[in-house]
């Protein structure tokens, strides 16, 4: 059993790249075979430097969608493997400008030769598969491209944590502030059986249910209720 696949739409990155793997490996088994010293991953690049080249690391960026450090990997395999070198642009020293070298451009007749037959095969998998890839991958592209997937994923998260966010108090708190309530109850039933209620000074203190509800010392009243002695009552809330 593939465990991968027991984990559904959110390891799709992960079955993109393992069947992107596979397809590479696939690509290189025939270059090798075909006495052809090249990398899967360089065809994009090869291609548009084989077209457009000499481009600059940046333009070669942005016509690919890669990173620079992406494309940096990339041209330098290729630099390595004398399929394209770096020339200093002639309108600005500073920049680094990249193109294929003669080795690297005699190698294209071969190449467009195995990407035509390779290209058939892969397209030829997904549709056997009922899928038409290309123009499958095209909306999906343009669809990320206009709304990204973390920004929708983050705005559903946050939308269902506001309606679940009203606090929730447990039972156990419920029944420590009910017991609190009566006990405050009782003594100022108590204290009411000897002394008016106007005695008691209460206090809406948030006790946090680390403090008693009652406390001491007694407060001494300035009515002619002087000599009673009234307590205050911290409430339970």
């Amino acid at each position: 059993m593939d465990y991968i696949r027991q984990l559904g739409p959110v390891v799709l990155d992960h079955r993109f790249r393992r069947m992107t793997e596979s397809l590479l490996r696939s690509a290189e088994e025939i270059y090798k075979a075909r006495g052809v010293a090249f990398r899967g991953r360089w065809t994009s690049t090869y291609q548009l430097l084989l077209n457009e080249g000499p481009l600059a690391v940046g333009q070669l960026a942005d016509r690919l969608r890669l990173t620079h450090p992406g494309v940096i990997g990339i041209t330098d395999e290729m630099i390595a493997a004398d399929v394209a070198n770096a020339l200093r642009d002639p309108a600005d020293g500073r920049r680094r400008m990249l193109a294929l070298t003669s080795s690297g451009k005699r190698m294209s007749g071969e190449l467009l030769d195995i990407w035509s037959e390779l290209g058939k095969a892969q397209r030829r998998r997904f549709t056997d598969a009922g899928c038409d890839i290309m123009a499958v991958l095209a909306s999906v592209e343009d669809g990320l491209k206009a709304s990204g997937l973390a920004e929708e994923v983050l705005k559903k998260i946050r939308r269902r944590g506001a309606l679940t966010a009203t606090p929730h108090r447990g039972p156990r708190k419920l029944v420590a502030r009910a017991g609190r309530a009566a006990i405050c109850f009782f003594v100022a039933a108590t204290i009411g059986s000897t002394a008016s209620w106007s005695a008691i000074n209460a206090q809406a203190t948030h006790t946090q249910g680390t403090t008693s509800a009652i406390d001491e010392p007694p407060a001494r009243h300035s009515s002619t209720l002087s000599p009673t002695r009234a307590w205050t009552i911290a409430p339970p809330w």
